[in-house]
């Protein structure tokens, strides 16, 4: 099924499947190993990395347009 959409398509759905997902599990990761043993450094990374991901997938002028708003 996937050789009959376009290669722009099957691209567009794979990050809009994959982004969200891939931002939740690094939080998810993050808290797990928080509530094994408090903060380390790799909690604070993986929790980092998917707030990253998540700010990524709003697009590169997000932060200008939320600064001129507030």
């Amino acid at each position: 099924m996937w050789a009959f959409l376009s290669r722009r398509f099957r691209q567009w759905v794979l990050l809009v499947v994959a982004v969200p997902v891939v931002a939740w599990v690094l939080d998810r990761l993050g808290a797990a190993i928080e509530q094994r043993g408090g903060e380390t450094s790799t909690s604070r990374n993986f929790r980092k990395a998917g707030a990253w991901v998540s700010r990524q997938q709003r697009g590169p002028g997000s932060r200008r347009r939320r600064r001129a708003l507030g």
